[in-house]
Formats: C-alpha cells, sequence, structure tokens
C-alpha cells in the first residue's frame, strides 16, 4: 500500500475507530513489558524484591499518557485524534483487571469522550464533524445527522460542514433527502473550499438512488477527473460507470 492510499484509508471515520482502539491496546502491553524490563535492570546487584499485588498502579501510564508518547513519534491526523479520545476524563480512573493489568478503553468510552468534548467546546466545528461522521460510520444515521445539521446552522457559511450534511444525504433512501443533498452539492460546485472530485463524487450517489443514472455517470466522471490516482474509491465510481454503460448497451 503507497503512503498516500494509506493515508486516504486512515482518514476514513471507521478506520480511525478501529485504529484508535488497537493503537491504544497495543501501547498498553508493550510499554508494561517495557517496565518490567526497565526494572529488573535497573535493580541488578541489589535486593530483588518481588512485585505485590496491592502494589498502587499509579506509576504506570494510562491511555492518554501512551497516546501522547505515540504522538512524537507518529505524524498526521491519527495521534492527535488517539491523543484526544485516549486521553482519561477529568475526575476518571482507569480499570484493571484482577492482575492489575489496565485494560484498554472500549469504543463506546472513547466515542464518550469525544462526545464530551464537543459539549465543551462547542464551537470546534472539526470535532464535531468527526463526531457526525462516527456516528455514521457506526450506523447511528439520526444522531449522526441531527449533529452535522446542528455544526451547518452553527456556521452556515462551512463548506466542510455542508459537504459532510451532503456526504450522508446522499446514501439515503428518503427522496427528499436525496433532493435536499442534490441541492447542496449544487450550492458546494465551484467552491474553492470545498473539494470538486467529493462533490461531484456525492452528487453522483445522490443521483444514481433517484435513478437519474445519466446525470450519476457524468458526476461520477467528472469526479474521476480530480480524484487523487492513489484515491481507492476510485475503482468503485469506474465500476458504476461501467454498470450504467452496460446497461444502456443491454436496453
Amino acid at each position: 500500500m503507497s503512503q498516500q492510499s494509506f493515508v486516504n484509508w486512515i482518514r476514513q471515520p471507521a478506520s480511525i475507530v478501529l485504529v484508535i482502539a488497537f493503537v491504544i491496546m497495543f501501547l498498553m502491553l508493550t510499554d508494561q513489558s517495557q517496565q518490567q524490563e526497565g526494572m529488573s535492570s535497573s535493580q541488578a546487584g541489589k535486593t530483588t524484591i518481588a512485585p505485590s499485588m496491592d502494589t498502587p498502579s499509579a506509576a504506570m501510564p494510562l491511555p492518554g499518557d501512551l497516546a501522547g508518547k505515540k504522538s512524537q513519534v507518529m505524524g498526521g491526523e491519527l495521534p492527535r485524534i488517539v491523543q484526544r479520545l485516549g486521553s482519561p476524563a477529568p475526575g476518571s480512573t482507569a480499570s484493571s483487571k484482577p492482575d492489575g493489568r489496565l485494560t484498554a478503553p472500549d469504543l463506546g468510552s472513547l466515542l464518550g469522550r469525544l462526545e464530551d468534548k464537543v459539549k465543551a467546546e462547542p464551537n470546534n466545528v472539526s470535532n464535531r464533524l468527526l463526531l457526525a461522521q462516527t456516528y455514521n460510520e457506526l450506523g447511528l444515521v439520526d444522531k449522526s445527522l441531527q449533529e452535522v445539521r446542528a455544526a451547518v446552522k452553527q456556521f452556515p457559511d462551512h463548506s466542510r460542514a455542508k459537504l459532510v450534511l451532503a456526504s450522508i444525504l446522499s446514501k439515503r433512501k428518503n427522496e427528499a433527502e436525496l433532493k435536499e443533498a442534490v441541492g447542496i452539492l449544487k450550492e458546494l460546485q465551484g467552491d474553492t473550499d470545498a473539494k470538486q472530485y467529493l462533490v461531484e463524487m456525492y452528487l453522483g450517489d445522490a443521483w444514481i438512488r433517484m435513478g437519474d443514472h445519466q446525470s450519476a455517470k457524468k458526476s461520477w466522471k467528472l469526479a474521476l477527473e480530480g480524484m487523487p490516482v492513489s484515491d481507492n474509491r476510485r475503482a468503485k465510481l469506474e465500476k458504476g460507470i461501467a454498470g450504467i454503460v452496460a446497461g444502456n448497451s443491454g436496453g
């Protein structure tokens, strides 16, 4: 996988949620192993004291600490998201297993922390859109639409907020919502703050669900013209266009 393909994949909300849980769990396990090795080497030549099950674990890094360490060696968007979602909420304590090992927070906990951040910083439109996209990827479409509509209402001139709303609506089956998506996307055509290949891609998605295959083909072709060659969505659009052409030939 090329670097650009990996970047495109990791920006998908579903990928972010899955990677967050994996990274935190992996880091917690490896950090505990490193701590045990460091303790053994530092006490070489001294009287060795077996660790007690009652020994406080306050010195053991929490998920937020691990995410912070990871962000020092990784670049891009993932470390910031891990740090935002993995940091312990104020006043909370990390859960642990009977053997004293810390457990990684589940996806529900991570989602809850993002919800808390949105409540605490209602003017942070990036967090609000991330929450809306995460809801959508988890199948909570009604909550997703509620969140993104609130963002658009609060920031009516925010092109990305409108694009996220249209992207969700373009996958719906309700005709009124599909027409709303088309209206928003037509407004975004030519908007330099919105990636035009995404505008055309979502337009095609809406057109195909409305039964307008020729408009869908036209929009998808425009999307392919501007879409990076490494974008893994190209194959899906090419397949959709080929299906429309084959259908016309068969008729």
